[in-house]
């Protein structure tokens, strides 16, 4: 009488169950974190904070400007997680609590993250600023 062993055919579907087991959860296990969105808040780089010497300008509340004919200074300055601060020369008040996201180019833009309309972009070597807040209304284009 012949005997007819079901084994071999069970080990191989055992081993076959476990190596696609295998190959499935490495797979998934080296998937990389999602993309942060598009606004989503950056620390910029060392290489990006710092003074740019330019052209200030700014407008008080009471309709008061002040203008700098180009040796204005304007200094980035982290001041928390992924916030900054732009001091400027002159009397110019500072405008703070900044956050900023990736552009192109090795460039950076802003968020707005207090209710002010803030239009700035830099990059290492260029700032380029424009925020309204209330009727206050700063300006700064520079190098550094």
């Amino acid at each position: 009488m012949k005997t007819t062993t079901r084994f071999p055919f069970i080990h191989k579907a055992m081993l076959f169950g476990f190596v696609c087991a295998t190959l499935l959860f490495s797979a998934c296990s080296d998937k990389k974190d999602d993309p942060q969105p598009a606004n989503a808040p950056v620390d910029l780089p060392s290489s990006v904070v710092g003074t740019f010497t330019g052209d200030v300008s700014y407008t008080s509340g009471s309709g008061t400007p002040i203008a700098n004919a180009g040796d204005g200074t304007a200094t980035l300055t982290k001041t928390g997680d992924k916030t900054y601060s732009i001091s400027f020369s002159d009397g110019v008040p500072t405008v703070t609590n900044l956050k900023f996201k990736t552009a192109s180019n090795g460039s950076y833009s802003s968020i707005d993250s207090d209710g002010s309309t803030a239009g700035m972009e830099l990059s290492a070597s260029r700032l380029s600023v424009g925020v309204t807040k209330g009727s206050q209304t700063w300006g700064f284009t520079g190098t550094k």
